[in-house]
């Protein structure tokens, strides 16, 4: 009976792992996309901010 709850149990684990590790990624690059049209945005605002300074 227990030999056969183990495999069960571990294939349910590795289930539950491969599908967080494929929700962390997602949400990972999610995160790191709005991160970089973040850093984008800031950089133009910057550049706009400096060339109106110098006119």
């Amino acid at each position: 009976m227990q030999s056969s709850i183990i495999p069960s149990v571990i294939s349910t684990s590795m289930g539950g792992a491969v599908i967080g590790g494929s929700i962390a990624h997602i949400s990972g690059a999610l995160v790191g996309g709005l991160f970089g049209i973040f850093i984008a945005l800031c950089s133009e605002y910057q550049n706009k901010k400096t060339s109106s300074t110098s006119n």
